[in-house]
């Protein structure tokens, strides 16, 4: 959902892959566009010294899918940066109003492995990573959110955003395909 954001507008990016698979194919999509691609995984660690380093413009928009960790990356990532827009994934298995969220640990995590259990829920996602942000849902598609910050919200006409309870079923229950 980002590239038209390189290839139609011209913003400047940060494209991080830690499958070697897919580096060299992501790096061949992205060839003459504005966007600096990494091979490295993203960690809470490490986030905001990967986008730091690639000495970017600006932070608009922020999308991440590690499959694991990332509501430990994104408030790290949110404070340093506080994009206008934050794409993001969350665990569809976990339906509002239970919250989840997959703890860190030093063994890491395999993707390969998880199962079930990778990420977090929307509604922790909602309640204690984004709105304590002051970000706001916009809207809710299969597993993808997209937050904006409530001031753009605002200007949208969509002040406080959408129900968490409304989205999903909206954006994921009855999705004829599911």
């Amino acid at each position: 959902p980002t590239y038209p954001l390189f290839a139609d507008l011209g913003f400047h990016g940060l494209a991080v892959e830690a499958d070697g698979q897919f580096v060299g194919a992501l790096m061949h999509n992205l060839a003459g566009l504005p966007v600096l691609v990494a091979k490295s995984f993203i960690t809470v660690g490490n986030a905001v010294a990967l986008i730091t380093g690639a000495r970017l413009p600006a932070v608009d928009v922020f999308k991440i899918d590690i499959d694991s960790f990332d509501c430990d990356v994104l408030p790290r990532v949110l404070r340093a940066f506080a994009p206008a827009v934050v794409i993001a994934e969350y665990n569809v298995y976990f339906p509002p109003p239970i919250k989840m969220k997959l703890v860190p640990s030093r063994s890491g995590y395999d993707s390969g492995k998880r199962g079930n259990i990778y990420e977090c829920s929307i509604q922790y996602l909602n309640d204690d990573v984004m709105r304590p942000l002051g970000y706001v849902l916009l809207q809710l598609d299969w597993q993808n959110v997209i937050y904006v910050r409530e001031e753009i919200a605002q200007g949208l006409g969509m002040a406080g955003g959408v129900e968490v309870q409304a989205a999903y079923h909206q954006g994921y229950t009855t999705q004829p395909d599911r």
